[in-house]
């Protein structure tokens, strides 16, 4: 007696159908390949898949896909643009230095790219906020009942003073 329809032979349907055995591929590995950055074969093996397993892996719809999401995530989130915005500007950083640093650039050019080169590595000095002459002192009072304990620090030394207030009874 054949197959019905409805039956299913226990024949695989492909006679050279192998499993394919994985392992997963973790979300920081996608968020690496979807970037571009860096050439795939070395973002997968930093992740534990040799060349072959990769390929097989690219193979692979679900993964396809993946990497398709992850990729559309990242430019709709800007993402993509501000990593190749900042490799960019790294790379103008070491021209516009070595053009600096020419023996033929004028000090007020050469000052100009000191002072940008200062701003944008956060070394400029840091404008002081508040009363000018004011330190960064603070003062705590505690009142336990019959007693207040005080204390102060300010840009002068540390003080710390006790008043003990002795309720007389009447």
């Amino acid at each position: 007696m054949g197959p019905s329809d409805d039956e299913i032979d226990d024949f695989p349907l492909e006679p050279d159908f192998r499993p394919v055995s994985l392992p997963p591929v973790p979300p920081e590995m996608l968020f690496y390949l979807a970037l571009g950055r860096e050439d795939e074969l070395v973002v997968a093996s930093r992740y534990g898949f040799s060349v072959e397993d990769y390929h097989r892996l690219c193979e692979l719809r679900p993964f396809q896909v993946a990497l398709a999401s992850q990729r559309a995530q990242l430019d709709k989130d800007g993402i993509t643009f501000q990593v190749m915005a900042a490799m960019q500007a790294a790379e103008l950083r070491d021209k516009t230095w070595m053009q600096a640093m020419g023996p033929e650039v004028p000090l007020p050019q050469r000052l100009e790219a000191l002072k940008t080169f200062a701003k944008l590595g956060n070394l400029e000095p840091k404008e002081v906020k508040g009363p000018v002459g004011a330190g960064t002192g603070f003062s705590i009072q505690i009142n336990l009942g019959d007693r207040s304990i005080s204390m102060t620090n300010s840009p002068r030394p540390i003080q710390a003073v006790q008043d003990v207030n002795v309720l007389e009874a009447e």
